[in-house]
């Protein structure tokens, strides 16, 4: 029976609807303070939780003094020195002890850096390229005809002249990693400077291997009237290689020469050679090349014909086994970059293996 209500004397008589409101009024009332209370509760819990967490951390932190941290890590942490080296091109070196999460989240990355990415003490390479990297000496031998190369596995020897520079050498180094490929690299000491040291250390780093090219590449200073000037020619192997101990560690040493303009081209280098030898130093050239330093008008024009000059040049050469590819990373050679991917792609497809020169 609508707006009625039953009393104590058990009949019905019509409700008052303001006490109705009223009541219903009261009720929400009741409601929505139950509902604050509850509310309420929820955050004092979880402050009180919050501060009891706050406590055992400042104990914790009191109590207990900085340790090691375990190497052991995670595949997030290998990737995050990724970054870090892809970001500073450079590697990070671990500290004695590990303090705070972030030195820990490094910690995978810093053993592999210490542990397999260190250069080989007084030599051009790190650890890692040892098992791919050759003497200098004994490559020349077989590209010469010297000696017999006699290994079923062809081995192929990717080499850049005249950087490095922040330009062209670090696209160089891009399509080489891309490719899992390796090179060695023959640098000009007075391109050597703190501007392109960190293009130095990731040329290391990423497992090539770096060499000589004299410190001016002036032929008038090295080779005047075309004869080579010995004494010239070990001063700056050796202001170049000076330049690479400043920049890199003194435990960096590189004996591995290329004469600018080749050995070929010069005359009296006879006696240049008996004395890069006598101060442990080997010179190589090449056996191919893609033709990069050609002139323009009868060099190659595209990545086909670079690649073609490469076959052509290869296979003038009774053993083609063992290829020393010429080619240079010097700031103007962006012809070089475009053309690297068809010259791994080349030597990939013929079952070749990237080496270095040491």
């Amino acid at each position: 029976m609508r707006n009625s209500k039953y009393n104590k004397k058990n009949h019905y008589e019509k409700a008052d609807p303001e006490s109705l409101r009223h009541k219903r009024s009261v009720k929400r009332r009741r409601a929505q303070r139950r509902k604050k209370y509850r509310r309420r509760r929820i955050i004092a819990l979880a402050v009180l939780l919050l501060i009891i967490f706050g406590i055992i951390k400042l104990i914790s932190s009191i109590f207990n003094k900085p340790k090691d941290i375990s190497l052991d890590g995670s595949l997030p942490a290998w990737y995050a020195g990724l970054i870090y080296q892809e970001k500073y091109h450079d590697y990070y070196r671990s500290p004695k002890k590990y303090v705070n999460e972030s030195e820990k989240l490094l910690s995978v990355y810093d053993r592999a850096s210490e542990l397999v990415k260190e250069l080989v003490p007084g030599s051009n390479h790190i650890t890692t390229a040892s098992s791919y990297a050759y003497d200098a000496g004994l490559i020349r031998k077989y590209i010469r005809g010297e000696a017999t190369y006699e290994d079923p596995q062809k081995l192929v020897f990717l080499t850049f002249d005249d950087g490095p520079n922040t330009s062209i050498t670090p696209q160089v180094l891009d399509v080489l990693k891309e490719n899992d490929a390796y090179a060695t690299f023959f640098v000009v000491g007075k391109n050597l400077s703190e501007k392109t040291k960190p293009v130095l250390k990731r040329t290391l780093m990423n497992g090539n291997s770096i060499a000589t090219h004299s410190f001016t590449h002036e032929y008038t200073d090295l080779y005047p009237g075309r004869v080579a000037d010995p004494a010239k020619i070990i001063e700056e192997y050796k202001l170049t290689q000076n330049r690479l101990e400043n920049l890199l560690g003194e435990d960096f040493k590189s004996n591995v020469w290329r004469y600018p303009g080749g050995h070929m081209s010069w005359e009296n280098t006879g006696e240049s050679d008996d004395l890069l030898k006598e101060n442990g130093v080997e010179w190589i050239d090449w056996n191919c090349l893609t033709g990069d330093a050609e002139p323009s008008g009868r060099g190659p024009k595209s990545e086909a014909e670079f690649v073609k000059y490469l076959d052509k040049t290869l296979n003038k050469n009774i053993h083609t086994n063992v290829a020393v590819v010429l080619m240079h990373d010097e700031q103007t050679k962006t012809h070089t970059v475009n053309t690297l991917q068809g010259v791994i792609d080349y030597f990939k497809e013929r079952d070749y293996k990237f080496c270095v020169l040491k």
